[in-house]
């Protein structure tokens, strides 16, 4: 259809018939006609139309006539669908845009256009084809344009992240911002997403954020000495859910870091550092540490000295200040420890110090020199760290670093990685190393990387990811450097104990009351704790830094209160803040209540401290107590309870000090009871609580099952096979001190082609072993301490695996899921590795095992729970691989994996009873007080579960019982002997010895275990025990056996009268049934009867008097009783007898006769008389309705029945009317007498 009305003109000329020629690049300037040519523009869908006309190429449509070039040419769409969206001018042929074409048509429009001359007739005309192609929005044509607002920045190096960089180094410059631009942004369009990619020196640095401003995004943005302190940027954008995805020229922006001098001290990283050296080398490195100054260069300059070294090691060590280093300048013997502290010193004479704990080892191949130098570690700080080259590993094409808060929800998108000049259907993305515990997940087809957990910065504080990136064959890593913020997810923990209460006199000596201590584990300003009442107090107040209690006024009243309630909040700094409240009882004494009688010290308060494990013994806290009445007086301070052989108490001063070393991973916890001599009395105040809490280091090294690892595998596996996972295990109880960390050392071709996961010691396949021509490999394992241990790997030829039937390993036991076991060796089916699809067919009924396809495309076997050697040693797992193949049928072949579980210490020793000789876990011991010195008294015995080593038993008695310095134990045999004879206690101690004795195992790997059990030993005098010899039996004899029963609660030997209990019928019989042997019988059991004494009677003790007189009494109280008793019974039975009498003669109403004529007779009537004896005299003229089953009936012959009854004192007489039915219209005459006669005997039955 038309959409223009072309007007018709006169030629001002003779004009031929001749159509116009188009002006197009494929046409002759000088053809007569140029028609049939082709035009193109583009559009795109869902965005509103431009104001100014669509631009086509290759030139815009014109068209001319060539006789007379200056003739007007009219336009119009011939044909196509245009009506709705375009429109053309019909002059000067410009093609516009009028409404917007939606994404349902987002489609090519085909518009044939029709050129005539303005005067034409209609047959001289020209025709064109318009293809107008609209685009989707996120079709990308043009590359991004990254534009920076200057290409240098300034920032301070104290600078705090997220403090944004300058264009300037004044601080009032403007900031320096990124922008993207793209030409294929159009008016109107939604605002496109770029990515931002990051490379240079300042990537561990600086970031960018949202809306283009770089930032400060590391802590440890410092000035260094010597070097040019700017940092390189170089920024790049990509586009994101474009088609194709466009990446941008790079522009490189240098960041300078200004030096402050703002005259901070110096400082290291951490308080303490470890290192592990070796015994016999004549020098070697041992650790590399500095300290750190905010000051400029030229105040920054340090100089170090080592202040003390213990074990008299002052001329084994020196620090290299060069280099940063620890040297040990002479050999250094095997099991050595070595205490250094180091300080750094400034222009200013500011001190810095630090504590290195040097323990020395037996290296199992001692290193070269040149090897030690290379095998220092660096214990920069962590941000330091970060900035290192990625391991050999991965090359790494790209590093990303990102920063997210912990309390981010699963699921989250936190970036997206995309592979420049790669197809997206073609790539896949996923994790090879950092992700052990999943808390990332990522999209394998888009990259795109999300949280799959909750994340908790106290657990772990920073991830490295490294992604690989595949495509059409190719392969390249990226890695992701994610840190988690701190947040404020932990609320402050009280550690006094509850109920906290202290106690104060009225008139004070001192203000302090006692002390509030509390902990949190979030860092910086979350973990800074203060101190607040949540209500004023006039008359107490709390510290804010420290949480001391003090009072405000210098006298309380008792009278008016006697005790105060404080609510006491420990808040910490966060935002928004957590807080924990506890309730303080402050209980106020009277100074004046009785002073006469209160002689004896008292305490004020309990006591908290908190003293780091493995510290010299020393001096921690010292308790005061005081007179009430405020006179002087002599204190001796005593250790009430608590371990005596860990603390001790000064009589004097009160001062409390540890005698050892504590343990933190022993016991984090102690609670002392410290007291006076003065004051034994059981009141609250006559003691104080004494809280010592042991504050955890890193002190303990990392320490692996086994010395060496060896495996043997196939030069056919790929890359990202498993290979063999060590394990090793730290003892201490906190993290991040208990978090042990992998990374491979030494052999630079084991660390090429293998690669240790950091987090679970998984070592796999990083390159292909094929025509390596190496057939051996070592890999020094390092843990993050600085011990190591070597893996030896063997390589296989192609031609020497084969598909053996069985296949042999070994895993430990107790070692935590998931655990990898094994990765079976296989032959491809064809040239090339092929997925195979893995399961276990027969073998693992518990599920202790599962089966997967490994990285590299094997089955690879890993644990799923704990093993247990003693449940189950071994394992035979049948493998099932199967390959897909063509046509849905699928190659399939099957194992045997024989699984050993090895032995580790795991269970403690059990002490072993004879069931005749110990009651509740006691040994039972009779010695004689004359034994002579180390005569053995008892033989204990205990028993491990385990294997090897780890069974072998060593005994000891418990040093902290005071009865077992008397005694001594064979360390080997169990044998309890004694160390002197025991006569000579018998005046000092009671015959009766309780203490224990230690059962503890020699364990290979990890911590000993130890078992306990008691000792209870009595002391014989005077010869009183006897043994019997018995030879071979050659004739009968009977022999009297004495038996000694020993106390189950009290442990001591029973006298003679607290055994009636044991000659019982049940007890003979059962040691008769035990009497089974030939040799001898029991014929009975009998209690000893004491021999009479020649003195008749004795004295009575003064219980047994009052036992008879109870008895006495109990019997004449019961004697009287019964007479009582026997005197009411006889009183009333001579009562109810005269009841009897006169109502069995004097109730009885007279009856005269009656005469009744035949004709009036109805039915024949008896009467009886019926005496009633036992009814009282009172119930006689008051009667009561029988019930049916307390009556009898009288009636005719043969209807007299008897109802159930329940007196046999009185029977009721009821006389039923006649048995006929009595008739309305009969009646019979009856005489007055008569009626009147059955009247009264119907009153009489009524009554009855």
């Amino acid at each position: 259809t038309w959409n223009t009305l072309y007007p018709f003109q006169t030629a001002s000329r003779y004009y031929a018939a001749q159509a116009p020629s188009f002006i197009h690049p494929f046409c002759h300037p000088n053809s007569l006609t140029c028609s049939g040519v082709q035009y193109t523009t583009t559009i795109l869908a869902d965005v509103p139309p431009a104001k100014r006309p669509l631009t086509i190429k290759p030139l815009p449509i014109r068209a001319k006539d060539v006789y007379n070039p200056q003739l007007p040419i009219n336009y119009a769409f011939f044909n196509g669908y245009f009506a709705t969206y375009f429109s053309i001018d019909a002059h000067t042929g410009e093609v516009s845009q009028q409404e917007v074409v939606p994404r349902s048509d987002a489609k090519s429009f085909y518009i044939n256009i029709m050129a005539k001359p303005s005067h034409g007739t209609g047959a001289e005309v020209a025709f064109a084809r318009l293809t107008i192609e609209v685009l989707h929005p996120t079709l990308s044509r043009h590359d991004p344009i990254v534009q920076a607002s200057a290409l240098t920045g300034f920032v301070e190096e104290s600078a705090s992240i997220g403090t944004i960089v300058r264009t300037g180094v004044n601080r009032g410059s403007t900031l320096l911002q990124v922008s993207v631009s793209d030409e294929d942004l159009q008016p109107g369009m939604p605002p496109a997403t770029y990515q931002y990619m990051l490379n240079g020196s300042a990537t561990s640095y600086f970031a960018i954020d949202q809306r283009g401003y770089v930032y400060v995004n590391a802590l440890a943005l410092k000035v260094k000495n010597g070097e040019t302190n700017a940092y390189d940027l170089t920024i790049r954008a990509r586009e994101v859910d474009t088609t194709p995805t466009r990446t941008s020229e790079p522009v490189t922006v240098r960041i300078q870091v200004i030096a402050v001098d703002n005259h901070s001290p110096p400082s290291f990283a951490s308080k303490a550092y470890y290192a592990t050296a070796y015994a016999g080398l004549p020098q070697q490195s041992l650790i590399r540490l500095k300290a750190f100054v905010k000051d400029s260069k030229a105040l920054a300059q340090l100089r170090y000295r080592i202040a003390s070294v213990s074990n008299n090691g002052e001329n084994l060590f020196r620090y290299n200040e060069e280099t940063n280093t620890l040297l040990a300048i002479a050999p250094l013997d095997s099991g050595s420890q070595y205490r250094l502290s180091l300080e750094a010193i400034d222009k200013f004479l500011r001190k810095a110090s630090t504590t290195i704990m040097v323990s020395v080892v037996e290296a199992a191949q001692k290193p070269t020199e040149a090897e030690m130098v290379t095998k220092t570690p660096d214990s920069v700080s962590k941000a330091q760290k970060l900035k290192s080259t990625p391991s050999s590993q991965f090359p790494t094409s790209a590093t990303f670093n990102i920063t997210i808060n912990e309390q981010i929800e699963p699921g989250t998108l936190i970036m997206t990685l995309m592979a420049e000049n790669s197809p997206p259907d073609l790539t896949q993305y996923r994790f090879v190393s950092g992700n052990d515990d999943d808390t990332f997940s990522i999209d394998p087809r888009n990259g795109r990387m999300y949280t799959a957990k909750q994340l908790d910065r106290e657990r772990k504080p920073i991830y490295r990811l490294i992604i690989q990136v595949a495509s059409s064959g190719l392969t390249t890593y990226a890695e992701v450097i994610v840190a988690v913020n701190d947040m404020n997810d932990n609320a402050p923990v009280i550690l006094n104990e509850s109920p906290i209460k202290f106690t104060v006199d009225e008139v004070a000596e001192s203000d302090v009351v006692g002390r509030i201590l509390a902990t949190d584990k979030d860092a910086g300003k979350n973990g800074k704790i203060s101190y607040a009442l949540k209500s004023p107090n006039r008359f107490f107040e709390v510290n804010p830094t420290d949480g001391t209690i003090r009072r405000k006024i210098p006298m309380l009243d008792h009278a008016n209160a006697s005790e105060h309630r404080l609510i006491v909040v420990a808040k910490d700094n966060g935002t928004p803040s957590l807080k924990t409240e506890t309730e303080v009882l402050i209980e106020v004494t009277d100074s004046d209540s009785n002073p006469d009688d209160i002689v004896a010290p008292i305490f004020v308060g309990n006591y908290t401290v908190a003293v780091d494990e493995n510290a010299p013994p020393m001096d921690i806290l010292q308790v005061q107590a005081r007179y009430p009445d405020g006179k002087r007086g002599p204190i001796s301070y005593v250790l009430k309870k608590g371990d005596s052989s860990l603390f001790s108490v000064n009589r004097v001063t009160g001062v409390i000090s540890t005698l050892v070393s504590l343990n933190a991973e022993k016991q984090n916890k102690y609670t002392l009871i410290v007291g006076t001599e003065q004051n034994p009395s059981a009141d609250p105040s006559a003691w104080t609580h004494v809280v010592v809490a042991i504050q955890d280091i890193n002190d303990n090294a990392p320490i692996f099952q086994t010395s060496s690892f060896s495996t043997t595998i196939s030069e056919l596996m790929p890359p990202g096979s498993s290979v063999v996972q060590v394990s090793a295990a730290d003892r201490d109880i906190m993290a991040p001190n208990n978090v042990v960390s992998y990374r491979l050392i030494g052999d630079e071709e084991a660390a090429q082609f293998f690669r240790v996961d950091p987090a679970s010691g998984l070592i796999t396949v990083a390159r292909s072993l094929l025509g390596t021509g190496i057939e051996k490999f070592t890999a020094i394992v390092r843990r993050s301490k600085g011990s190591w241990n070597s893996v030896k790997i063997q390589r296989r030829g192609r031609n020497s695996l084969c598909s053996n039937p069985i296949h042999h390993t070994t895993v430990y036991e107790e070692i935590l899921p998931p655990h990898f076991v094994m990765t079976l060796p296989m032959k491809a089916t064809g040239s090339l590795w092929q997925p195979v699809q893995c399961s276990i067919a027969s073998g693992d009924e518990e599920g202790s095992f599962q089966v997967k396809t490994g990285s590299g495309g094997l089955c690879e076997i890993e644990t799923r729970r704990k093993l247990d050697r003693e449940k189950v040693s071994s394992y035979n797992l049948e493998i099932v691989a199967s390959v897909p193949q063509a046509a849905g049928e699928s190659y399939s072949s099957s194992t045997v994996v024989h699984v050993d579980v090895l032995d580790q210490n795991d269970n403690r020793p059990t002490f072993l009873f004879d069931e005749g000789n110990s009651i509740a876990r006691t040994y039972f011991a009779i010695v004689d007080e004359d034994a002579p010195r180390l005569t053995t008294v008892l033989i204990v015995k205990a028993v491990d579960d385990d294997l090897s080593k780890n069974r072998l038993i060593t005994y000891s008695l418990v040093k902290a019982d005071p009865d077992s310095a008397f005694f001594t134990i064979d360390r080997d045999t169990g044998e309890v002997m004694t160390l002197q004879k025991l006569r000579k206690l018998s005046d000092k101690f009671p015959p009766f010895y309780l203490f224990r004795v230690q059962a503890t195992d020699s364990p290979t790997f990890g911590a000993p275990l130890t078992s306990e059990a008691n000792v209870a030993m009595d002391r014989l005098a005077d010869g009183r025990a006897a043994l019997l010899y018995l030879d071979e039996r050659v004739h009968f004899c009977r022999i009297d056996l004495v038996f000694v029963a020993v106390n189950e609660h009290s442990k001591r030997v029973c006298r003679t009268a607290e055994l009636q209990d044991l000659f019982t019928k049940e007890s003979v019989a059962r040691l008769k049934s035990l009497s089974s042997d030939s040799s001898f019988q029991l014929i009975g059991l009998h209690e000893m009867i004491p021999v009479a004494s020649s003195n008749f009677g004795r004295r009575l003790q003064t219980s047994e008097i009052i036992l008879i007189v109870v008895g006495c009494f109990i019997c004449s109280i019961s004697l009287l009783g019964v007479a009582i008793l026997c005197y009411y019974w006889k009183r009333s039975k001579t009562k109810r007898a005269s009841s009897e009498k006169a109502m069995l003669y004097g109730v009885m109403p007279p009856f005269t006769p009656m005469l009744v004529s035949p004709s009036d007779k109805e039915y024949e009537t008896q009467m009886l008389e019926l005496a009633v004896p036992d009814e009282p005299y009172s119930r006689r003229f008051h009667p009561m309705m029988p019930r049916e089953e307390d009556i009898y009936t009288i009636r005719g012959i043969g209807h007299v029945g008897t109802y159930n009854t329940r007196s046999t004192s009185l029977s009721h007489i009821y006389i039923p009317p006649p048995d006929y039915m009595e008739s309305n219209k009969i009646k019979p005459k009856r005489s007055q007498g008569l009626a009147t006669n059955n009247g009264h005997f119907r009153s009489q039955n009524s009554i009855l």
